[in-house]
């Protein structure tokens, strides 16, 4: 038996060893199963990335549109602030006319039911103190009344009698206008320029003729040497 079992160590050491390979194995397949899993779910989510990265801008979006409507709003709640107080400002002033305008309609309105005012003799003595003069000579009597104070006097006559005549007005004085009086003519200096003399005095511009085309035309005084107007050619000058 003891020979046996030492014959049987070479052996037993042999299964130990592969006993404790083959839990390592199982170990090793344990950790790649445990990883592979880790990799599938990695890769899922790998997968699903552009659509998160997608709904996340969509929501980064919507956010920026929100904050700009609210913007908006409040932009628009200060301007129809502003304009309802124009508004009511401009409903102040339309009342304040539309009083004035009916306290101008019912003014208006009163002086047309007004009586029209009646002819008195008050009334009437201005216009009297204004009548023109009666050019009548007989006493200042107007001709209408002259002729009814005969027509009442000769009632009863039966028209026996002409009426009076009247006189012609007499003729009334015309002013005369003044003739003007004649002014004497007074004698007007001339006045001689001051610069007739010098003008007269300085001496005439110097002609010469050109060397080229044989015009002739002025040189300022002092110069040598000119050009000419016409061919451009330059001439001298004599002293």
């Amino acid at each position: 038996s003891g020979a046996a079992a030492a014959a049987m160590a070479p052996f037993d050491e042999v299964v130990s060893e592969y006993d404790a390979l083959q839990r390592r194995r199982e170990a090793l397949l344990a950790a790649v199963a445990e990883q592979h899993a880790l990799f599938v779910v990695a890769r899922h989510a790998e997968e699903n990335y552009a659509e998160r990265q997608e709904y996340l801008g969509s929501l980064s979006h919507g956010a920026d549109e929100m904050c700009a409507i609210h913007e908006g709003l409040t932009e628009g709640h200060r301007f129809y602030k502003v304009v309802l107080t124009e508004l009511r400002k401009a409903s102040e002033k339309g009342a304040e006319i539309a009083d004035l305008r009916e306290a101008e309609r019912a003014s208006l309105l009163r002086r047309m039911n007004e009586p029209p005012p009646t002819f008195t003799q008050a009334t009437a003595q201005p216009a009297a103190a204004h009548a023109a003069p009666s050019s009548y000579a007989g006493g200042g009597a107007s001709l209408a009344e002259a002729r009814a104070a005969w027509q009442a006097s000769h009632a009863g006559a039966g028209g026996a009698s002409p009426p009076p005549t009247v006189p012609a007005a007499r003729p009334t004085a015309t002013a005369v206008p003044a003739r003007p009086t004649p002014v004497p003519a007074r004698a007007v200096a001339t006045p001689v320029p001051a610069y007739s003399s010098a003008a007269a005095a300085a001496p005439a511009p110097k002609t010469i003729m050109c060397y080229g085309c044989r015009n002739k035309f002025g040189v300022p005084p002092n110069t040598a040497i000119v050009a000419c107007p016409f061919c451009k050619t330059h001439n001298r000058v004599p002293p």
